[in-house]
């Protein structure tokens, strides 16, 4: 009889783990999702100008309202291993705006911009160094970071990485397109 008690015991303890431990996954995973969704920018804010530079370095007001195309402002840093992962989704979506969509891009940081465009041949206007004051309103600090703003400075989209799984499926039907996808790491 107590052979048999033991791997009850241990079959019993085993099962109520499992549970405890698959509703700490799901608390963590309802965690993750809202800490997300307060870390964009709220849909329907209408987006103002930003204070930034450009690759000159001089002062220069960014204005990502345009009223007769919408605007995409990705948001990234040279320093960003993902914001490289997604510059093949990047492309993809300058070559597809001409038209539809006017492409503009903001790095948290100045340092290596240039080299980091002309490496990877971006065709976008570029600007940096946004203030901690823009920072903190356009609620940039994790990049790649993506914000799509419509003809009458309303924020329609915040996506919050690279444009991979159900992001991807979100940017490619807004935007009529297929995205190549995200490259390996080290690539």
């Amino acid at each position: 009889m107590r052979r048999h008690l033991i791997p009850l015991v241990l079959l019993i303890v085993s099962v109520s783990l499992n549970v405890i431990l698959g509703r700490q996954n799901r608390d963590k995973t309802e965690l993750i999702a809202e800490l997300k969704a307060a870390s964009r920018l709220a849909l329907g804010t209408i987006a103002t100008s930003l204070s930034v530079r450009d690759l000159m370095g001089r002062a220069v007001q960014l204005d990502v309202v345009d009223t007769s195309q919408n605007t995409i402002l990705y948001v990234f840093t040279p320093t960003c291993g993902w914001c490289t992962r997604n510059l093949d989704n990047l492309q993809a979506v300058i070559a597809n705006a001409p038209g539809r969509y006017r492409v503009v891009g903001l790095s948290l940081d100045a340092k290596g911009v240039e080299e980091y465009v002309r490496r990877h041949r971006l065709t976008i206007p570029i600007f940096t160094s946004p203030s901690d004051d823009e920072k903190r309103r356009y609620r940039l600090s994790a990049t790649p970071y993506t914000v799509v703003i419509d003809t009458t400075g309303r924020v329609t989209h915040v996506w919050i990485g690279v444009f991979g799984g159900s992001v991807q499926d979100e940017v490619e039907s807004l935007l009529s397109l297929r995205l190549p996808g995200v490259r390996p790491a080290g690539v």
